[in-house]
């Protein structure tokens, strides 16, 4: 839910007297949900606990781990969590302290389908990992409507229109546009872009009747327009 009265993922949140600059918590999920796309081929799940995840976080931005550990103990506990974004993927065991914390170990998270949808929304470090899990079959085959085979497709040849998608839908769900992120259908990507796919749509039809000469020209306008002449 992302209603009012719940919780609401923060990632795309910024102060109202800093224009563009991200609030402490949405940097803080940002970060959280990068790590756990970047190891969530299971293969670092030491890596994916909540201390790890506070000292590689505290590394990156030179402060004490223990000084951001309960900002990031809420975001899961409060946030993610709820949300359905973050589950707990299994336990550590321990070797030292209480034997009942040894006993029932440590937890260790991973992201849920709409966990690695919010991590193709920004620039994250995890977002190839979150690509190949998304549309390599681990999430695509939980329903919807066959959207997600033609975003597979958008993967591998556009990728920073996959991006530009996949941010303004989880910005919709963040927005409460749309209920909940997975499973991706045609209906929620329509009712989060806004004119952008009819501009996408306007381009690609008019691109296929023109001649080679013509679609030459018209890259090399946009390239130059991008500054990549």
């Amino acid at each position: 839910m992302t209603g009012d009265a719940g919780p609401r993922l923060s990632i795309f949140n910024t102060f109202k007297t800093k224009a563009g600059q991200m609030t402490g918590e949405a940097a803080r999920q940002r970060a959280i949900i990068s790590i756990l796309a970047s190891n969530s081929d299971g293969g670092n799940p030491s890596g994916n606990t909540r201390t790890a995840i506070a000292q590689a976080i505290a590394r990156e931005n030179g402060v004490p781990w223990k000084n951001i550990y309960s900002g990031i103990f809420r975001d899961f506990d409060e946030i993610l969590i709820p949300l359905g974004l973050v589950r707990e993927d299994g336990r550590l065991p321990l070797k030292r302290g209480p034997r009942a914390l040894q006993e029932a170990g440590i937890p260790f998270y991973g992201l849920t389908e709409g966990g690695l949808i919010a991590a193709l929304s920004f620039d994250s470090g995890g977002r190839d990992v979150a690509v190949r899990r998304l549309f390599g079959g681990a999430g695509s085959g939980g329903g919807g409507d066959g959207s997600m085979r033609m975003l597979a497709d958008l993967s591998r040849f556009a990728p920073k229109l996959l991006l530009s998608i996949f941010e303004a839908y989880v910005r919709g769900y963040c927005d409460g546009r749309i209920p909940d992120m997975a499973p991706i259908t045609a209906d929620k990507i329509r009712r989060t872009q806004g004119d952008a796919l009819a501009v996408y749509r306007e381009l690609l039809r008019s691109v296929s009747r023109l001649d080679g000469k013509k679609r030459r020209a018209l890259a090399d306008f946009l390239d130059s327009a991008i500054g990549k002449g």
